[in-house]
Parts: C-alpha cells; sequence; structure tokens
C-alpha cells in the first residue's frame, strides 16, 4: 500500500495518521508541486494528493481514503460485485414477461 501526499499537506498528515493507528503498513511517497505530474494523474484525474494506492485499488480525496483505511476495505473491495448484483436485480424488475418472473418468485 502506497500513500502520495505533499510534505506540507495537512490532508495527507490525516491519512498518514490513520494509516499509523490502524498499523497498517505502508510506503509513503512525498510529492512536491510539480514533481511526478504525469504519474499524479495517472492516479488522479485532478493531479492532487493524498492518493492511497492498495494493489489495482486507487483512491483519492481524505475522506474516500480515511473510511476506507477505518474498515471500509470490504465493502470497497466488494462495490464492483455488488454493484452487478444490483444492475442484474434492476434488469430483472424491468422485466416485462410477469409469469416468468412469478415461477421465480415462488
Amino acid at each position: 500500500m502506497k500513500i502520495y501526499s505533499g510534505p506540507l499537506c495537512i490532508y495527507g498528515h490525516a491519512c498518514r495518521i490513520v494509516l499509523h493507528e490502524k498499523t497498517i503498513e505502508h510506503e509513503t511517497v512525498y510529492v512536491k508541486p510539480g514533481e511526478m505530474v504525469e504519474r499524479m494523474a495517472e492516479l488522479n484525474p485532478y493531479g492532487e494528493t493524498p492518493i492511497l494506492q492498495d494493489r489495482d485499488l486507487v483512491l483519492y480525496g481524505p475522506t474516500l481514503i480515511n473510511e476506507y483505511l477505518d474498515g471500509g476495505f470490504e465493502v470497497l473491495r466488494d462495490f464492483q460485485t455488488a454493484g452487478g448484483i444490483v444492475m442484474a436485480l434492476g434488469k430483472w424488475e424491468k422485466r416485462k414477461d410477469s409469469a416468468e418472473k412469478k415461477k421465480w418468485n415462488k
């Protein structure tokens, strides 16, 4: 897990406090203004810090990062799966074939 933060960024500092309090192993990458511009744009379209990178997951914004660190790991990791289930249920509810619905709802 990596956290990208400006050396004087108070929001990044807040995220680093949560990381330390939760004793989560991480690497801190300090980014000065004007450095790593391309890399920051790849991770965050706004090019702002803090940015948390956990494997393939990239989060930006201190509120979202801290929620993730404070126990939202499973919720965010399962979000894509849950989104697919909700979409499937929505499509099921929109079906015109009510006889088929009744068959499955018994």
